[in-house]
């Protein structure tokens, strides 16, 4: 029932919804942080002098959308996509990862 997108597109209306996901990537609510220590502790860490530039956002957002997205019929688009994501931000053509 899940793997339908048109039926998690229908499950993902707000006032349905304990916590929020980003998919699709309007449905925004409580910061996870909020829901639990270890969240925000996560969050702490990951916070540790770490400098994300103009690049880094730009692909963040991408895959974020990308990921978010009802159009990706299935996982496997949706992992080919993620795939195509992550090479192109780290610049690794096909041929250099042997693939």
């Amino acid at each position: 029932m899940l793997a339908n997108p048109k039926t998690f597109s229908e499950l993902q209306i707000p006032s349905k919804l304990f916590a929020l996901n980003h998919r699709p990537f309007e449905a925004a609510g409580l910061p996870v942080t909020l829901f639990d220590p270890i969240l925000a502790r996560f969050q702490e860490d990951a916070n540790g002098g770490i400098e994300p530039d103009d690049a880094d956002y730009n692909f963040i957002y991408t895959l974020a959308t990308d990921m978010c997205s009802l159009s990706l019929n299935n996982e496997t688009h949706r992992r080919e996509k993620f795939c195509h994501r992550v090479m192109e931000y780290l610049d690794l053509g096909m041929s250099k990862i042997g693939v």
